[in-house]
Protein backbone atom coordinates (compact mmCIF):
# COMPACT_ATOMS: atom_id res chain seq x y z
CA UNK A 1 0.00 0.00 0.00
CA UNK A 2 1.64 3.14 -0.98
CA UNK A 3 1.98 6.64 1.12
CA UNK A 4 -1.29 8.19 0.03
CA UNK A 5 -3.58 5.35 0.77
CA UNK A 6 -1.93 4.94 4.31
CA UNK A 7 -2.56 8.43 4.94
CA UNK A 8 -6.03 8.46 3.28
CA UNK A 9 -6.99 5.27 5.87
CA UNK A 10 -5.33 7.01 8.70
CA UNK A 11 -8.07 10.24 8.25
CA UNK A 12 -10.75 7.90 7.78
CA UNK A 13 -10.64 6.28 11.10
CA UNK A 14 -11.76 9.37 12.43
CA UNK A 15 -14.78 9.58 9.85
CA UNK A 16 -18.70 9.32 10.90
CA UNK A 17 -19.82 9.22 7.41
CA UNK A 18 -21.18 5.85 6.38
CA UNK A 19 -21.80 3.65 3.53
CA UNK A 20 -24.48 1.52 2.68
CA UNK A 21 -23.19 -2.23 2.56
CA UNK A 22 -25.70 -3.32 -0.13
CA UNK A 23 -23.41 -6.86 -0.79
CA UNK A 24 -24.30 -8.19 2.36
CA UNK A 25 -28.22 -7.64 1.38
CA UNK A 26 -27.15 -9.13 -2.25
CA UNK A 27 -25.32 -12.02 -1.71
CA UNK A 28 -27.77 -13.47 0.56
CA UNK A 29 -30.63 -13.20 -2.67
CA UNK A 30 -28.03 -15.13 -4.88
CA UNK A 31 -27.46 -17.59 -2.51
CA UNK A 32 -30.81 -18.16 -2.25
CA UNK A 33 -31.16 -18.82 -5.66
CA UNK A 34 -28.58 -21.42 -5.98
CA UNK A 35 -29.47 -22.91 -3.24
CA UNK A 36 -33.21 -23.33 -5.31
CA UNK A 37 -31.56 -24.42 -7.92
CA UNK A 38 -31.00 -21.19 -10.17
CA UNK A 39 -28.18 -20.57 -12.35
CA UNK A 40 -26.65 -16.89 -12.35
CA UNK A 41 -26.01 -16.41 -15.36
CA UNK A 42 -25.27 -12.38 -16.22
CA UNK A 43 -26.05 -9.26 -14.99
CA UNK A 44 -27.18 -6.00 -17.10
CA UNK A 45 -26.30 -2.65 -15.86
CA UNK A 46 -27.68 -0.52 -18.10
CA UNK A 47 -25.32 -0.55 -20.57
CA UNK A 48 -23.74 -4.24 -21.14
CA UNK A 49 -24.14 -7.43 -20.07
CA UNK A 50 -21.81 -9.28 -17.62
CA UNK A 51 -21.21 -13.12 -17.15
CA UNK A 52 -21.20 -13.85 -14.18
CA UNK A 53 -20.60 -18.18 -14.70
CA UNK A 54 -22.80 -18.75 -11.70
CA UNK A 55 -20.27 -17.47 -9.41
CA UNK A 56 -22.56 -15.56 -6.63
CA UNK A 57 -19.71 -13.40 -5.57
CA UNK A 58 -19.01 -12.21 -9.12
CA UNK A 59 -22.78 -11.12 -9.64
CA UNK A 60 -23.23 -9.65 -6.41
CA UNK A 61 -20.30 -7.55 -7.44
CA UNK A 62 -21.65 -6.50 -10.77
CA UNK A 63 -25.16 -5.86 -9.32
CA UNK A 64 -23.54 -3.53 -6.39
CA UNK A 65 -21.50 -1.74 -8.79
CA UNK A 66 -24.92 0.27 -10.01
CA UNK A 67 -28.05 1.74 -8.62
CA UNK A 68 -30.23 -0.76 -10.49
CA UNK A 69 -29.31 -4.14 -12.82
CA UNK A 70 -31.11 -6.89 -14.22
CA UNK A 71 -29.63 -10.29 -13.37
CA UNK A 72 -30.62 -13.36 -15.55
CA UNK A 73 -30.98 -16.37 -14.13
CA UNK A 74 -31.89 -20.34 -15.49
CA UNK A 75 -33.20 -23.43 -14.38
CA UNK A 76 -34.52 -26.35 -16.29
CA UNK A 77 -34.36 -24.58 -19.50
CA UNK A 78 -36.45 -21.43 -18.23
CA UNK A 79 -34.78 -18.01 -17.92
CA UNK A 80 -35.71 -15.14 -16.19
CA UNK A 81 -35.15 -11.86 -15.01
CA UNK A 82 -35.16 -10.22 -11.93
CA UNK A 83 -34.88 -6.30 -11.99
CA UNK A 84 -33.21 -4.84 -8.68
CA UNK A 85 -32.91 -1.78 -7.19
CA UNK A 86 -30.09 -0.61 -4.69
CA UNK A 87 -32.29 2.56 -3.53
CA UNK A 88 -34.89 0.73 -2.01
CA UNK A 89 -35.23 -0.97 1.48
CA UNK A 90 -33.22 -4.50 1.76
CA UNK A 91 -36.29 -6.05 1.63
CA UNK A 92 -37.32 -4.80 -1.86
CA UNK A 93 -34.28 -4.53 -3.42
CA UNK A 94 -36.53 -6.95 -6.06
CA UNK A 95 -38.34 -4.30 -8.04
CA UNK A 96 -40.13 -6.62 -10.34
CA UNK A 97 -39.16 -10.22 -12.30
CA UNK A 98 -40.48 -12.26 -15.38
CA UNK A 99 -42.72 -15.20 -14.63
CA UNK A 100 -44.53 -17.80 -16.29
CA UNK A 101 -47.38 -20.64 -15.24
CA UNK A 102 -44.76 -23.11 -14.60
CA UNK A 103 -43.18 -24.82 -11.41
CA UNK A 104 -39.86 -23.15 -12.28
CA UNK A 105 -41.53 -19.53 -11.78
CA UNK A 106 -43.05 -21.03 -9.00
CA UNK A 107 -39.82 -21.55 -7.15
CA UNK A 108 -38.64 -18.12 -7.66
CA UNK A 109 -41.27 -16.23 -6.21
CA UNK A 110 -40.69 -18.58 -3.38
CA UNK A 111 -37.46 -17.84 -3.42
CA UNK A 112 -37.80 -14.02 -3.97
CA UNK A 113 -40.50 -14.48 -1.10
CA UNK A 114 -38.27 -15.74 1.59
CA UNK A 115 -35.45 -13.28 0.77
CA UNK A 116 -38.02 -10.32 1.08
CA UNK A 117 -39.03 -11.52 4.62
CA UNK A 118 -35.90 -12.70 5.83
CA UNK A 119 -35.17 -9.18 4.99
CA UNK A 120 -38.36 -7.34 6.17
CA UNK A 121 -38.37 -4.68 8.82
CA UNK A 122 -34.15 -4.89 8.50
CA UNK A 123 -31.92 -1.79 7.67
CA UNK A 124 -29.42 -2.00 5.08
CA UNK A 125 -25.99 -2.90 7.03
CA UNK A 126 -23.48 0.33 6.91
CA UNK A 127 -19.89 0.20 7.20
CA UNK A 128 -17.33 3.15 8.05
CA UNK A 129 -15.50 4.74 5.33
CA UNK A 130 -12.25 2.92 6.98
CA UNK A 131 -14.18 -0.24 6.43
CA UNK A 132 -14.77 0.54 2.77
CA UNK A 133 -11.67 1.93 2.18
CA UNK A 134 -9.71 -1.12 3.50
CA UNK A 135 -11.68 -3.60 1.61
CA UNK A 136 -11.33 -1.11 -1.15
CA UNK A 137 -7.63 -1.22 -1.26
CA UNK A 138 -7.39 -5.00 -0.07
CA UNK A 139 -8.98 -5.69 -3.52
CA UNK A 140 -6.17 -3.62 -5.41
CA UNK A 141 -3.22 -5.88 -4.07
Amino acid sequence: MNEYMKARLERAKESTTVYLDWPKVISPLMRRLQKAGFSLDRVWDSEEWHEVANSKAEAAEAICAVDEATIRISKEGETFGIYIVLGNGPDEVVCDHTCSDSEVSLLLEKTIEGHSIAWEGRKCPTMTVYEYLSHRYEKMK
